[in-house]
């Protein structure tokens, strides 16, 4: 997921997505850790989306706290 796809979203979305690939990366690395895991690429990429999200989320809170003050 691009970043202009996550600024798109709304923050419940936002939020939603942080959680759902949270998740992810816990199974991928239960699995990792059990010895069934087979495209171990899948890694950086997904910790690479979670930091994307991440971006996102503190961008929003860093402009909120402008807009209120």
């Amino acid at each position: 997921m691009k970043a202009s796809e996550i600024r798109a979203l709304s923050d419940a979305g936002v939020a939603k997505q942080l959680e759902e690939r949270c998740k992810e990366l816990l199974r991928m690395n239960l699995r990792r850790k059990m010895g069934s895991v087979e495209k171990i690429h899948q890694f950086s990429s997904l910790r690479r989306e979670i930091a994307r999200i991440k971006t996102v989320m503190r961008a929003r809170e860093i402009e909120n706290a402008r807009g209120a003050s």
